[in-house]
């Protein structure tokens, strides 16, 4: 009887045991799953478009702010390197120092929502990026206080 014993609790444990690998194997392909949907981009696109629009309207502006001045200058420094006189359509261009009031309201206004527009990019980037890191925002936090210091 005792043998009998033992070989039924031997069968429960290795059926145990073998349930359990089943288990684990299960949660592992689903955390495979959860972990292959959050670094595809394409299915992050598609649950938070307006992200990735913010993001690349914010990166278009940063990027033109930074050009802008470059050109400007590579522009100027051609003319004098090869003595060509700047042509008309760029002299006309050029914004015009005493614009109206109008115009200087208009552009402050252009300004502001710029500004809104690359602060709310950005917040939706941090709550994307600590939803994918967590601890993401608690560590920009900090380095953004650094950088304060």
């Amino acid at each position: 009887m005792g043998q009998t014993a033992n070989h039924i609790e031997s069968h429960q444990i290795e059926s145990h045991i073998e349930d359990e690998r089943i288990r684990l194997h299960s949660n592992l392909r689903e955390l495979e799953s959860r972990v292959r949907s959050a670094t595809d981009w394409h299915e992050q696109f598609r649950s938070r478009p307006m992200i990735f629009l913010g993001a690349a309207f914010g990166g278009g502006m940063l990027v033109a702010a930074i050009t802008r001045g470059s050109r400007t200058r590579r522009y100027r420094e051609s003319y004098r390197k090869f003595g060509v006189r700047k042509p008309e359509t760029l002299e006309h261009a050029k914004p015009k120092k005493d614009s109206s009031p109008v115009m200087e309201n208009a552009s402050r206004a252009w300004e502001n929502v710029k500004g809104a527009l690359i602060g709310v990019a950005a917040q939706k980037i941090k709550e994307y990026a600590d939803g994918v890191v967590p601890g993401f925002s608690r560590e920009y936090d900090k380095a953004q206080m650094d950088a304060r210091v």
